[in-house]
């Protein structure tokens, strides 16, 4: 497609009315050739258009620079910026909005690569710190006056007639009370009687039970759902991207039966 020659009919066809504002048709000034490729702001390098008009100059214009990220952040700013007088303004489509988003951002990422940010390694002045406390002196927080504010007022505060400490009802019950003062039966405990199975190895599968698991992994199965078939369940397992065990219970599911061939 020939962005310049349809660029050039609008900006014709709007030099040819001769249009003026003020005349009951809402106008924007546009830059026949943009101040960022070199235009300058004079009479002859401005036009009236309407706002669609508008928002399509400045698409064809990132179409015919897609490289230049000042066009590109134009055009992005022509899809989101609206006021209640731009009425004929052209609402894209969502492929053209993704279009604009995705040109702007990538203009962001190439002039920010390998710019150190402005506040990283930055810290706040006295006068600054002394501002902000002056701002917020008198102003409550949302900790402010709780005493336990983890709690979120889901639990009560109570205190233990033992020790007389206080604290939330769940840890307050479990460690307080008729627990106070007392080991914690968790914490540091060890068996009193030491396992006698600890490093002795299991008892194994036995060959049959082998000869099974083998033969039935080296059963065909079919595919109801696709209608594929597989030479065994550990083949189908592969193939898909699952256990063996997850095949056998889609088999007892029907979404898998045993072929027959």
């Amino acid at each position: 497609m020939n962005y310049q020659k349809i660029y050039d009919q609008i900006i014709e066809r709007a030099r040819k009315e001769g249009r003026k504002k003020g005349e009951g048709v809402y106008y924007e000034a546009h830059h026949i050739v943009p101040k960022c490729l070199g235009g300058k702001n004079t009479k002859s390098n401005l036009i009236l258009l309407t706002a669609k008009e508008h928002f399509l100059c400045h698409w064809l214009l990132h179409r015919l620079y897609p490289t230049d990220h000042r066009l590109s952040y134009a055009f992005w700013m022509m899809c989101r910026v609206r006021n209640i007088e731009q009425g004929d303004r052209y609402i894209p489509s969502a492929t053209t909005f993704a279009e604009a988003k995705q040109s702007a951002a990538n203009a962001n990422s190439k002039l920010k690569k390998g710019v150190p940010s402005i506040k990283k390694g930055s810290k706040l002045s006295k006068e600054h710190i002394g501002k902000l406390s002056i701002a917020r002196k008198g102003k409550p927080t949302a900790k402010r006056g709780r005493k336990y504010p983890h709690l979120h007022g889901q639990q009560e505060v109570i205190i233990c007639p033992s020790c007389g400490k206080e604290g939330g009802t769940v840890n307050m019950q479990r460690y307080h009370f008729d627990n106070c003062g007392k080991k914690s039966p968790v914490k540091g405990s060890k068996r009193s009687v030491p396992n006698k199975n600890r490093g002795v190895p299991g008892p194994g599968k036995s060959e049959d039970h082998k000869r099974k698991i083998s033969n039935t992994l080296g059963m065909s199965v079919l595919d109801t759902v696709t209608g594929i078939s597989y030479p065994s369940i550990k083949s189908a397992a592969f193939a898909i991207g699952v256990d063996p065990g997850t095949i056998r219970n889609r088999i007892k599911k029907g979404l898998f039966t045993l072929d027959q061939k």
